[in-house]
């Protein structure tokens, strides 16, 4: 009965960390947008300066920059988001799949643990709809994870070349 509560809000702190995290990739996407844009206009200013002094110095700084800093786009950041919703919407029904097997077990402690087999069968299925509702918040926060490093790889190429 206590373990239903207990994984109930573990999934709903899931939930709100997930939710929480979605207004935070916003503002991201649009950072992150900026500086592809900026990363495009480094490049065509450089072709320009090449076709007008090939021999300047600044060629390979941009170069650098270029190379380094392509790639951050906020496609990788938008799937992000989108499993960190399908996390939030997976952790709430752990949530509340794990507070309803609680409160289903309570009702069978109330009446002496003589219960229905419906009760019974119900805690279960609440206990295990939990259970993969875990899993499945799990998986997803690996993905969003590797996600996430990806981009930090070349941020961080990014900031070294400046």
């Amino acid at each position: 009965m206590i373990g239903s509560f207990i994984a109930g809000g573990t999934s709903a702190v899931s939930a709100v960390s997930s939710f929480v995290g979605v207004s935070t990739f916003n503002s991201l996407i649009q950072d992150m947008n900026a500086c592809d844009s900026y990363v495009r206009e480094i490049s065509s200013i450089r072709t320009e300066l090449a076709a007008e002094d090939p021999s300047d110095s600044l060629l390979a700084q941009m170069d650098d920059i270029v190379t380094s800093c392509s790639g951050l786009n906020s496609r990788n950041i938008s799937d992000v988001r989108g499993m960190m919703i399908a996390n939030g919407v997976i952790s709430t029904t752990g949530a509340v799949a794990g507070t309803a097997g609680g409160a289903v077990a309570l009702a069978t402690g109330a009446q002496g643990g003589k219960g229905t087999a419906g009760q019974n069968i119900a805690v279960t299925a609440l206990t295990g709809t939990t259970a993969a509702t875990g899993i499945a918040s799990t998986i997803l926060s690996g993905m969003t994870l590797s996600g996430l490093k990806k981009n930090g790889e070349i941020a961080a190429r990014c900031a070294t070349v400046f």
